[in-house]
């Protein structure tokens, strides 16, 4: 026979949090993040009752529950105490903001594996909420209670047997109905919620503690929520939505702390490859910011450095302070005071064993925090089409720089090769070229050869320089002629 389900504060050894015990029918007063136990008696309707039922053969349900702008409700109850009269149970209620809920909801009492109710109640929460301070022996606190009850649920939920396939181990939700708990899932089964509940109490905590007005404790709570790993992720939703979309989940996520979700949706965007330069320095951005939530302030920093080198200009939208401040210094950032992008490009003939060939270097920069890891180098013909490509790895020496030795020589013409250059991060993302989509006629000289002029970089103001803009340089025309002018040359960096 399924077995009811246990909620017996007593018996669960889950006090290693205590939450304050507060009557139902008195004003609550909860703190912002606080989680408080209304508890309730129920009576029983006896002529349904043939025997007086221990608290493990009783399931308290709650029925249509609201929600309140201040304050919530937890999706189960926990059943205390039942004699002959009356079922006592706590609803855990978690306090949101500052400001004043009503909450309200019925509570339906069962015998062990029975849908028919020996109790019902309907209970009305008068609840206001206070701003609470934060401490450092608070922020502690609450993260050894985490790791404590954490732990312990995941320990609980790993003794489950087939119900454990149907429970996420990392959220707090509604007891399943009895029918579908075996019996020996039982002590499992409670002792699961009730460590799993205290484990988001001491989250919820942190949580309002990182909203302090006090710099440091804000930063430490910060650091503190980004620390608890959750491990659960549904990053699908990323395959979902289009790129701004999804880059406004990223941001979200990062504000309201929740770290594991804004790393998780910011991998998977990144692993997509649909991005253009500016929304990957967002993604970047945000990432590094996610970095600096869980004290990863090395790799922050590296993360902002690689954004605003690829933007100069670039609006990541937080308000967190903490990291409005982050962002802020990124962007004066000095070692990149233009736009990451390709600088100059070298063809150099060289006439082997196995006939000639050229040797291209394409230098670039600024990339100080190495956002370029590779690059390819392509040989067009005269007649529009590719003539030989190579992929390249990026070398990050005194001027950073990828290289080819390139077949194709023959499809050089008055001294010239038409090439386009590509660079890419490590997930393959194009972040900056040269030569597209039309190629650009390098010319093939010693150890000269085709340099962007420095007033580009002064036009464009380190943003991007889109299709059409004056430059020059020497071109490849539309009837396939090399054309040497000052004009239009569809040059993107």
């Amino acid at each position: 026979m399924a077995a009811s389900l246990v909620f017996a504060l007593g018996l669960l050894g889950v006090a290693q949090t205590s939450l304050p015990v507060v009557p139902v029918d008195r004003p609550i007063v909860l703190g912002v993040g606080e989680t408080a136990l209304a508890e309730a008696r129920i009576p029983v309707r006896r002529h349904r009752l043939a025997t007086v039922p221990a608290p493990s053969e009783i399931t308290a349900r709650p029925r249509a529950p609201s929600r309140g702008e201040a304050a919530e409700l937890s999706p189960w109850i926990e059943v205390v105490r039942a004699d002959a009269r009356t079922v006592t149970i706590r609803v855990p209620i978690f306090g949101v903001r500052a400001g004043r809920a009503s909450l309200r909801f019925g509570v339906e009492v069962h015998e062990r594996g029975s849908d028919d109710p020996v109790a019902l109640r309907p209970i009305v929460l008068n609840i206001t909420v206070q701003p609470r301070a934060a401490t450092a022996a608070a922020i502690d606190e609450q993260v050894a209670a985490w790791r404590h009850h954490d732990r312990a649920a995941r320990a609980a939920h790993g003794a489950l047997g087939p119900l454990s396939k149907t429970l996420d181990p990392n959220v707090l939700v509604a007891a399943p109905p009895s029918a579908t708990v075996d019996d020996d899932e039982t002590k499992p089964l409670a002792e699961f919620l009730g460590h799993r509940l205290r484990a988001t109490a001491a989250r919820r905590a942190l949580r309002a503690y990182a909203d302090d007005s006090d710099p440091a404790l804000a930063q430490r709570a910060i650091v503190a929520v980004g620390s608890l790993r959750s491990n659960a992720v549904d990053t699908k939703i990323i395959d979902r939505v289009a790129n701004a979309e999804a880059i406004a989940l990223i941001a979200e996520a990062v504000d309201d702390l929740e770290i594991d979700a804004a790393m998780g949706y910011a991998d998977a965007l990144l692993a997509s490859e649909r991005l253009d330069p500016r929304e990957l320095a967002t993604v970047i951005a945000l990432r590094g910011l996610a970095q600096l939530a869980r004290g990863e302030e090395e790799r922050a920093r590296r993360a902002l450095g690689r954004a605003f080198c690829l933007v100069r200009d670039l609006e990541v939208d937080v308000k967190r302070p903490w990291f409005v401040e982050a962002i802020a210094a990124a962007k004066d950032d000095e070692r990149c005071p233009r736009a990451l992008a390709v600088q100059k490009v070298v063809a150099t003939r060289v006439d082997g064993d196995d006939g000639p060939r050229l040797e291209v270097v394409a230098t670039f920069g600024p990339d100080p925090y190495q956002l370029v890891t590779k690059g390819k180098i392509q040989l067009w013909t005269y007649e529009g089409s590719l003539a030989t490509s190579m992929s390249a790895t990026a070398l990050h020496v005194a001027e950073p720089r990828i290289e080819a030795s390139l077949g194709g020589i023959d499809a050089e013409r008055d001294g010239y090769v038409l090439m386009k250059i590509f660079l890419e991060e490590a997930n393959g993302i194009e972040v900056a070229s040269l030569g597209d989509p039309d190629p650009l006629a390098v010319p093939v000289v010693g150890d000269q050869g085709f340099e962007v002029p420095w007033w580009i970089w002064a036009v464009a103001g380190g943003a991007v320089v889109a299709a059409g803009a004056t430059v020059g340089v020497v071109a490849l025309s539309r009837g396939g002629e090399i054309d040497r002018r000052i004009g239009p040359v569809d040059v993107r960096f």
